[in-house]
């Protein structure tokens, strides 16, 4: 994995886990699409670039896709959502 998501994603759960809040949520993502449009390609090369876990399925749950349709599960992905105010400030410097 790149060496730049690996230290946002170790300080991002060190933060999570000092600041007593749920700072990242991993939800899982799927994305559909051809191997021709460029968000999809560029996905899965982003993925396998940086050996992010993920699997390209022609299928996904029994759900049917369109001929030539791929699904790229990304087990990881997620979002990191916190409003944070001076009180927290403190937890993200000792923690950088």
């Amino acid at each position: 994995m790149n060496p730049l998501l690996l230290r946002a994603d170790e300080l991002l759960r060190k933060l999570d886990g000092a600041s007593g809040e749920n700072l990242l949520f991993e939800t899982g993502g799927l994305l559909i699409g051809t191997k021709a449009r460029r968000v999809f390609s560029g996905s899965l090369s982003r993925a396998r670039e940086h050996q992010l876990p993920h699997e390209v399925l022609d299928a996904f749950s029994g759900l049917a896709t369109e001929a030539g349709l791929l699904v790229l599960c990304e087990k990881r992905a997620g979002y990191g959502f916190k409003n944070f105010h001076n009180g927290r400030l403190r937890v993200i410097a000792q923690c950088g």
